[in-house]
Parts: C-alpha cells; sequence; structure tokens
C-alpha cells in the first residue's frame, strides 16, 4: 500500500499495489463458487501474508457491499480503510496510473496521459 495523490478523490489516499490488488482479485475469482469462499480465500491469504484476519459481512451494508464485501474488507485488510462500497476500491490500484508529474508530483491519471489533471503540466 502506498498513499499518494488520488484525482478522483482530489486527496491523498492509500492505493493498493499489484501484489495486494491480487489478493482480492484472487478472492473475487472464488465468487461464482459459494458466497463465503470469497471470504475464506481472502482469510486464508491473510494467514498466509501475516496480515490481521478480513472483517466479516456488515449484515447492515447495503445488498452490493454485501455480495462484494470481500473486496471491501481486502482493502481495509491492507490499507486500514473501511470504504462503504466496493467501487472505489477499483481506481484505488496503483497501477492504473501513470507516473508522477514531474513538475507537482502527483500521479497522472493513466500511463498514457499527456498532462497532468492536477496542475496541467504536459507529460
Amino acid at each position: 500500500m502506498i498513499e499518494t495523490w488520488c484525482w478522483r478523490c482530489g486527496i491523498e489516499y492509500p492505493m493498493l499495489e499489484d501484489s495486494e490488488w491480487s489478493v482480492i482479485q484472487t478472492a473475487h475469482a472464488f465468487m461464482h463458487e459459494d458466497r463465503a469462499a470469497p471470504m475464506r480465500q481472502l482469510a486464508a491469504d491473510a494467514r498466509r501474508l501475516g496480515l490481521s484476519q478480513p472483517r466479516a459481512i456488515d449484515r447492515n451494508a447495503p445488498l452490493v457491499a454485501q455480495r462484494l464485501w470481500h473486496m471491501i474488507a481486502g482493502f481495509e485488510m491492507f490499507t486500514g480503510i473501511l470504504e462503504t462500497s466496493p467501487n472505489p476500491i477499483y481506481h484505488h490500484v496503483l497501477s492504473a496510473y501513470g507516473p508522477p508529474c514531474s513538475c507537482c508530483g502527483k500521479l497522472l491519471r493513466t500511463r498514457n496521459a499527456t498532462y497532468c489533471v492536477a496542475c496541467g503540466t504536459r507529460a
């Protein structure tokens, strides 16, 4: 996990590194087995990596959050931040962004960006 500028949120925010994102994606791939399989996989990976166990499903959360709880729990496992929705997790993956801007140091929106959204400097 690296904390850096998120242009969508407009703040410094934790970004998942590829190795962390792959743990969450692996758990996500187990969705078709049964509803508990992704959380079992995430718990196994937490033990393997020496991390704290993922948070149990919040039964008061919206249905989509319950269904994708393994993503929310995985993000919290690596960053310490409990998201309320799985949607922002997709754009908090470091490899989705480009390199830091040569002027302000904030990440470019994509690897193919031609200018920095934060300061306007041409890449």
